[in-house]
């Protein structure tokens, strides 16, 4: 996840969409545990903060509401870039 900075999502060198700081980034990927059809970098300057899935999994293991709740999150985040990125493929 960007915390500061723009990254652009792209595929086949040619930009889909970009994303902004606090947006979630790899999470179909962690989720489904598949190759990313998509690139994504830095625009400009930044700075991130990544998980392992194995880190968040025990992280949420220990509490189920916040399980719930983190779930909730990543699927509306989720939609959100599919929608986005159905609109340029």
């Amino acid at each position: 996840m960007p915390i500061s900075g723009k990254i652009a999502a792209s595929r086949d060198d040619e930009e889909l969409t970009s994303l902004a700081a606090g947006e979630l980034i790899g999470s179909s990927i962690a989720l489904s545990g598949q190759g990313s059809l998509f690139a994504a970098s830095f625009t400009e300057d930044g700075r991130y903060m990544s998980w392992s899935v194995a880190d968040v999994q025990g992280f949420l293991g220990r509490d189920p509401g916040l399980a719930l709740k983190f779930n909730n999150i990543v699927n509306h985040n989720l939609v959100s870039q599919i929608n986005r990125l159905a609109l340029r493929v």
